[in-house]
C-alpha cells in the first residue's frame, strides 16, 4: 500500500510537472505567437506604406506624361500650322519687296527725270 501511495504520489508530482512544463510551452508559444504577428503588423504597415508611396509617385508619373502629352500636342498644332504662318510671312516679304522695288524704280525715274531737266536746262542755257 505504501508503495502504492509513494507511486501515486510520484505520479501525482509528475502530473503537476508536465502541467507547469506545459503551460510554460503554452506561454512561450502565446509570446513567440504574438512577437510573429507583431512582426506582421510591422511588415503589413510597411507594406502598406511603400504601396502609398507607389501610388503618389505613379501619379505624380501620370500627371507628367499628362503634361507631356499636352505640350506634344500643343507642338504639333504649332507644326500643323507652321507651313500656313510661313506661307503668310512670305506673302508679306514678297510685298514688301514688291513695294521697294516700285519705289527704287519711281525714285530711280525722278532722279533721271531731274538729270534729264537738268542737261536740258544746262544745254539749253549754253545754247542761248
Amino acid at each position: 500500500m505504501e508503495r502504492i501511495d509513494a507511486i501515486d504520489d510520484a505520479l501525482e508530482q509528475l502530473r503537476r510537472l508536465l502541467k507547469a512544463q506545459n503551460e510554460q510551452i503554452e506561454k512561450r508559444f502565446a509570446s513567440v505567437q504574438q512577437a510573429v504577428e507583431r512582426q506582421q503588423e510591422g511588415v503589413e504597415t510597411r507594406l502598406t506604406n511603400i504601396r502609398d508611396e507607389i501610388e503618389v509617385r505613379l501619379s505624380r508619373l501620370d500627371r507628367r506624361i499628362d503634361s507631356l502629352d499636352k505640350r506634344s500636342e500643343a507642338q504639333e498644332q504649332r507644326f500643323q500650322q507652321l507651313p500656313e504662318q510661313l506661307e503668310q510671312e512670305l506673302k508679306i516679304m514678297n510685298r514688301r519687296v514688291g513695294r521697294s522695288v516700285w519705289w527704287n524704280l519711281l525714285i530711280s525715274l525722278f532722279i533721271g527725270v531731274l538729270v534729264v531737266a537738268a542737261l536740258v536746262f544746262l544745254l539749253s542755257e549754253a545754247f542761248i
